[in-house]
């Protein structure tokens, strides 16, 4: 059965000119995306489950996009998402990003199916609960699966709200002078009087810039709310016709938790806007209550000083409950000695706090870095699958400047490479190259088998010196040997041809069945191959092997730089290698 269903929210998919496209959640997916999806479900889910995990994946977006998402209603439907299908990214993400739990998490994030309608979800939800801990495995993401200017944009977006939140602009217990009650209505008068007060050293809490917004943090809105209401020492309520509407949460939330939970709480009533008197009783009857006797004020200079005044009379209420304390009540007399004593303990004591508190943060710090590096080396042993390409394997690519030349005082590894800021580099011929993931075009997709080409010419070398036979040619021992040893430190998910090679070059005929046409074939020369001796025209494109051999025993079957397939001699040095491997999906 084909399955047409949307990987955000179960949706049917209807087919568009340049893909398909989902009219419940607006996702955009191509061709390919699709049909991996289609291929995955197929190979997940029976006919009879099919619908059910529809059917679940319509109430997981339904839950994640209300205005107040429940954490648990999230979570449960998610958890039924996966009992179908426990692959599925996007509950994968919901779930864990819920249950805090940030290694689970960043092995989602790592995963290589995601369709870029589901990254776009995954990044829009993830961006307003951000951690410290979860910048950076969210920069690999928005780095993996966003490109050009969408990928600046978001890590753009990231860094900014990284600030935001290393600031501790989010944090609603932290202790403020006044909690500024409004509607969204009256924002630019909102705005106006936060930055006012601000200016006349009144610190503010505004939940539109001190609260974060968005999927991934609503459901700790209201508690938000609340924990600020607490925490400050005055509330502000800035009164107009939008907020003394049943509509706005000013009325329905803020306003009946003042008058039921902080019925000390100073609070100010800012009339920006006359009553017409039009109002509701329940209306009327909140007001009443939560400022009795109280008259309302109309500029911003008795604001402050309502304000100022309430802020001092709540300290000296707080001064009269402390002195009325039992254990504020100690005796007159202190001895000198022993209070210089206590004090120094209490010095010492705070001193082993601080560097127990730092050594515990480096710790942890040096523990998260660990797993990250362990992380990304285990990364790069896998196969990454993007549309139709595979990035897996490492090969010397691009040159580097001179002033690389401190790499000549390393020591290389087993495979040749010197490691430094976190980057490896290959030494040939006195120069110094970038090794960088190998890039592979899909040629043929055979359940869960790849047979890939290598997109780029990566190395230079001759086919041999006496035989076109492939079996027994130089060029096939180079790369089952060194060219493998080189590209792939991990090589399990390489599967072995007839002929027990890992590693292999494409025959006339894949080349002639697995592309359109000569243009199709042409392929460009990486700096390594140049500098090896490759042959190639200004624009990069070059000449490379296949292993078919031509009837005269010393031509072999190549590919020109124009994609056009010809024979050639089989002692020449100068053409490039454009290897061919077949791989299992993990």
């Amino acid at each position: 059965m084909k399955l047409h269903i949307c990987p955000r929210c179960g949706e049917n998919l209807e087919k568009t000119d340049d893909g398909f496209r989902c009219k419940y959640c607006g996702a955009q997916l191509s061709e390919q995306s699709e049909d991996r999806i289609s291929y995955a479900l197929q190979s997940i889910l029976d006919e009879a489950k099919q619908e059910r995990f529809a059917n679940a994946k319509r109430l997981l977006w339904d839950a994640a996009h209300e205005k107040y998402p429940s954490a648990e209603k999230v979570c449960d439907t998610a958890k039924a998402v996966l009992l179908l299908n426990d692959s599925d990214f996007l509950a994968g993400v919901y779930l864990h990003s819920h249950a805090r739990d940030p290694h689970r998490l960043c092995a989602f994030l790592a995963s290589s199916s995601v369709t870029s309608a589901e990254a776009e979800e995954a990044y829009r939800w993830l961006l307003p609960s951000l951690s410290l801990r979860l910048v950076g495995p969210l920069r690999d993401f928005v780095d993996r699966h966003f490109s050009n200017e969408a990928r600046i944009s978001k890590v753009n977006e990231l860094e900014s709200e990284a600030e935001r939140v290393a600031e501790g602009i989010y944090e609603p217990a932290a202790p403020r002078e006044v909690f500024l009650c409004y509607s969204s209505k009256d924002m630019p008068k909102v705005i106006e009087t936060m930055e006012m007060l601000e200016s006349n050293g009144l610190s503010c809490f505004a939940a539109f810039r001190n609260l974060r917004h968005g999927k991934g943090a609503a459901e700790n809105y209201l508690d938000g709310i609340k924990t600020a209401m607490r925490s400050c020492d005055t509330i502000v309520f800035i009164s107009s016709t939008a907020s003394r509407s049943m509509d706005c949460d000013a009325m329905k939330v803020e306003l009946p938790f003042l008058i039921s939970d902080l019925s000390n709480k100073p609070r100010v009533e800012f009339l920006i806007e006359d009553y017409d008197g039009l109002e509701p009783y329940i209306v009327k009857k909140t007001l009443k209550k939560a400022f009795a006797e109280q008259e309302w004020c109309t500029d911003f200079e008795d604001l402050v000083d309502r304000l100022y005044n309430a802020i001092e009379g709540g300290k000296e209420i707080k001064k009269e409950q402390k002195d009325a304390s039992p254990l504020s009540n100690k005796p007159a007399a202190v001895d000198a000695e022993s209070l210089r004593l206590q004090i120094e303990q209490e010095y010492r004591a705070k001193l082993e706090m601080e560097e127990t508190k730092k050594r515990i943060e480096e710790e942890v710090k040096r523990k998260l870095e660990e797993e990250h590096k362990a992380k990304e080396e285990e990364d790069k042993t896998k196969p990454r699958i993007e549309g139709r390409f595979v990035y897996f394997g490492e090969y010397p690519q691009s040159a580097v400047d001179s002033s690389f030349s401190f790499l000549n005082l390393k020591s290389p590894n087993s495979q040749g490479y010197v490691e430094y800021e976190g980057k490896r580099y290959y030494k040939s011929a006195g120069k110094w190259y970038l090794v960088e993931p190998i890039k592979w075009l899909i040629l043929k997709h055979d359940g869960d088998n790849l047979l890939l080409l290598s997109e780029a010419l990566l190395d230079a070398h001759r086919f041999d010196a006496k035989t076109n036979l492939y079996d027994s040619s130089e060029i096939r021992e180079w790369l089952n040997d060194c060219f493998l040893r080189i590209a792939f430190p991990d090589r399990s998910v390489i599967i072995a041809g007839s002929n027990g090679d890992k590693v292999t070059l494409p025959s006339k005929a894949d080349l002639e069945n697995g592309f359109a046409d000569d243009c199709d074939r042409i392929a460009r020369t990486t700096t390594f191959a140049k500098a090896n001796g490759a042959y190639s025209l200004s624009n990069d494109n070059g000449c490379y092997w296949t292993r078919s051999s031509y009837r005269n025993y010393f031509f072999a079957w190549r590919v020109d730089a124009d994609g056009s397939l010809l024979y050639d001699n089989i002692y020449r040095g100068d053409l490039g290698v454009r290897p061919c491997i077949s791989i299992k999906i993990p």
